[in-house]
C-alpha cells in the first residue's frame, strides 16, 4: 500500500507539472505538448507497475486460499484419526482461522488498491487530456496568427524548370572566369518538348547583352582597368515560377600591344590564362626549333615550334601553320608568322589558321592600316609612314609632265582596306603596272572617304618597307629618347663624319636608306670587320640602338657593321 501511495503521489506530481504555465511562442507550446505526452506515457508506465503489484497480491491471495483449503483437509483427516489428534486439530483450526483472516485482509487490501489505482489513473488521464486539448487549441491559435502575418514560402518550381537550370549549370560551370573578348551563350534550354527562354542580365555598365539565336556577351576589350561582373540567367515556366543561375567573370585590363617588340608580345602571351586567346592577330619573327607535326599533304598544314630572339624558355608553337612555303620548313629557318595567340592547356601557341607570312622578318602593317581607316574625313596622320602592297588598279596613268602616277595597293591581302597612292613619284614609277609589288612612304589621309597617301608620296623598293618605317619612327623620337630595342638598317654611305680610329677601332658615317635623302641616319662610332675601309657610296648593313641626340638621328655608340657592299 505504501508503494501504491508513492506511485499515486508521483502521478499527482506529474499532473501538477503537466498543468504548469506554458510560453506563448509556438515553438515552446509545441515542445510542451511533446513533454506532456512523454509524461503521460511515464504515468502509464507507473500504472503498469501498480497493476503488476496487484497481480502479485492476487497470487499471494490464491496461495493463502490454497493453504487454508489444505489446512481444512488436514483438519478433516485429523478428526478422522480420533481423539489422539485433538491437539493437532486445535492447532490446525487456529492456523486455518489465521490464514483465512489473512486471505480476507489481502482480498480487502487488493480491492481497495484496485479502486484507489483506478481513481488515480482516471484523474491523471482526465487532467492530461484536458492539458493536451488546451495546448492543441493554443497551437491552432498561434498557427492562425502566423498564417495571417507571415508570407507563405514560395512554391517550388516544377521538375522541368529545375532540370533546365541544372543543364545550364552543367554547360557553363567550368567556363573560364576571364573573358578577354566577346563570347556567346545559349538563349534557351529545351527539356523534353518544353523550351525555356533565358533572360541574361549583367551588373556592369561596360558589358552589354546582345540577344539573338545565341546571346552575345559584349565586353570592352579596350578597358584600361580590370572589370569584374556577374552574368545572371533567369528562366520561367508558364505558371510564372522562376529559377536563376549566376556566373562570376572578369575582363582584364586591355593588352595594348601596338608598338611592342616581339619579345614584349611573347611576354604578354605568357600571361594568358588557360583557354584564353588574344583578340587581335599578332605577328612574330623567329627561328624554327622543332617540328612536332610534319607537313600534311591532305590538310595542307604543319606544326612547328618557334623561338623568338633569345627567349629559349618561352617558345611559341605554330599550330597547323599554312601558307606559301610552309611545306618546305626545316629546323633553323627564320620565318614570320601571323595569327591569334592563345594558351591551350599551358601551351602558348598560334591557334590553327595561323599563316606563314614569309621567310625572314616581315613587319606587320595591320596597325598602320587600322589607324588609317580610323581617320575622319579631311584628317591626316601626324607623321609619315610606309606600306608595302600589290597594285590592284592604275587610277591615273603616268604623267610625263607632272612626273607622277596614281595607283591603289592592297597590303597583306587586306582587300577591305585598300590604299590609294595619289600622285606617286620616284624612280621606276613610270613603269608601274597592275600586279606589281611596291612600297610607298608618305603621309596618309582621309580625303572624302578615300584613304590615301597624299600627293608627294614616294616609291621605294618593296623589300625596304620595314626599314623605311623604322627610319620614319626614328625621326619621330624626341630629343634624348631611344627606340626600345635594336634595329637593323641597310643604306648607302653619304658621308664619312669621323675617320677610322686605330686607337678606338671605330668610325662615324651617315647613310641614306631606300633613297630617303631627307631622313639620313648617322652611325656613331661604328665598329666591326671591314669598318676601317668604308667609303662614300658603299652600301652597308648596321645594327644597333637608334636615338635622337640633340636633333641628330643616329645609331648610338656600340653599333656594329654587319655587311658591306663596295
Amino acid at each position: 500500500m505504501k508503494k501504491l501511495s508513492g506511485i499515486l503521489a508521483v502521478l499527482l506530481a506529474v499532473a501538477i507539472v503537466v498543468a504548469s504555465v506554458f510560453g506563448v511562442q509556438k515553438s515552446n507550446v509545441t515542445n510542451e505538448l511533446a513533454t506532456v505526452t512523454a509524461e503521460r506515457n511515464a504515468v502509464q508506465a507507473k500504472l503498469d507497475d501498480a497493476t503488476a503489484q496487484i497481480t502479485e497480491l492476487e497470487g499471494k491471495q490464491a496461495e493463502l486460499t490454497a493453504a487454508a483449503e489444505a489446512a481444512a483437509a488436514d483438519l478433516e483427516a485429523a478428526k478422522a484419526e480420533g481423539e489422539t489428534a485433538a491437539a493437532r486439530v486445535a492447532e490446525l483450526e487456529a492456523a486455518v482461522a489465521d490464514l483465512t483472516a489473512a486471505a480476507e485482509t489481502a482480498t480487502a487490501d487488493l480491492a481497495a488498491a484496485r479502486e484507489e489505482a483506478a481513481a488515480a489513473l482516471e484523474a491523471a488521464r482526465e487532467e492530461a487530456a484536458a492539458k493536451v486539448v488546451e495546448l492543441e487549441a493554443r497551437v491552432a491559435e498561434l498557427s492562425a496568427v502566423e498564417a495571417a502575418t507571415v508570407e507563405p514560402a514560395p512554391a517550388q518550381p516544377d521538375a522541368a524548370l529545375k532540370a533546365a537550370r541544372a543543364y545550364l549549370n552543367t554547360m557553363y560551370k567550368n567556363s573560364p572566369e576571364t573573358t578577354m573578348t566577346d563570347y556567346t551563350v545559349v538563349s534557351k534550354i529545351v527539356i523534353g518538348d518544353v523550351a525555356f527562354p533565358i533572360e541574361w542580365t549583367v551588373d556592369s555598365e561596360t558589358v552589354n547583352i546582345i540577344p539573338g539565336e545565341l546571346t552575345t556577351i559584349d565586353v570592352d576589350e579596350k578597358n584600361p582597368e580590370e572589370v569584374t561582373y556577374t552574368l545572371t540567367a533567369t528562366m520561367k515556366n508558364d505558371a510564372g515560377e522562376a529559377v536563376t543561375l549566376s556566373f562570376a567573370h572578369r575582363v582584364p585590363a586591355a593588352m595594348i600591344l601596338d608598338g611592342l617588340s616581339y619579345e614584349e608580345i611573347v611576354a604578354a602571351a605568357y600571361t594568358l590564362e588557360d583557354g584564353i586567346a588574344m583578340e587581335e592577330p599578332q605577328r612574330l619573327y623567329g627561328t624554327v626549333i622543332g617540328i612536332p607535326t610534319a607537313w600534311s599533304d591532305e590538310y595542307q598544314n604543319i606544326t612547328v615550334d618557334l623561338q623568338i630572339g633569345e627567349l629559349a624558355d618561352q617558345p611559341i608553337q605554330c599550330y597547323r601553320l599554312s601558307g606559301e612555303g610552309a611545306e618546305k620548313l626545316a629546323v633553323g629557318d627564320k620565318i614570320t608568322v601571323e595569327g591569334i595567340l592563345k594558351n591551350y592547356k599551358g601551351t602558348i601557341e598560334f591557334d590553327k589558321g595561323c599563316v606563314l607570312v614569309g621567310f625572314g622578318e616581315i613587319v606587320s602593317q595591320q596597325g598602320v592600316l587600322d589607324a588609317a581607316y580610323k581617320l575622319e574625313d579631311g584628317v591626316a596622320m601626324t607623321a609619315p609612314t610606309a606600306l608595302a602592297g600589290e597594285i590592284v588598279s592604275i587610277d591615273t596613268a603616268w604623267s610625263d609632265e607632272y612626273q607622277n602616277i596614281t595607283v591603289t595597293i592592297v597590303c597583306d591581302g587586306k582587300t577591305e582596306q585598300p590604299i590609294m597612292c595619289y600622285r606617286l613619284q620616284g624612280e621606276g614609277a613610270a613603269n608601274l603596272a597592275v600586279g606589281d609589288k611596291i612600297a610607298v612612304y608618305g603621309t596618309i589621309k582621309n580625303y572624302k572617304g578615300t584613304i590615301e597617301f597624299d600627293k608627294g608620296c614616294v616609291l621605294v623598293d618593296y623589300d625596304a618597307a620595314a626599314m623605311v618605317r623604322t627610319v620614319l619612327s626614328a625621326y619621330a623620337l624626341e630629343d634624348g629618347l631611344s627606340m626600345n630595342d635594336t634595329k637593323t638598317l641597310t643604306g648607302v654611305i653619304s658621308s664619312i663624319d669621323t675617320a677610322w680610329s686605330d686607337e678606338y677601332q671605330n668610325i662615324t658615317v651617315t647613310i641614306v636608306v631606300a633613297g630617303m635623302e631627307d631622313y639620313k641616319i648617322q652611325c656613331y662610332r661604328l665598329s666591326g670587320e671591314g669598318a676601317s675601309g668604308l667609303a662614300e657610296g658603299d652600301e652597308i648593313t648596321v645594327t644597333g640602338v637608334i636615338k635622337n641626340y640633340k636633333g641628330t638621328i643616329e645609331f648610338d655608340k656600340g653599333c656594329t657593321l654587319d655587311a658591306v657592299t663596295r
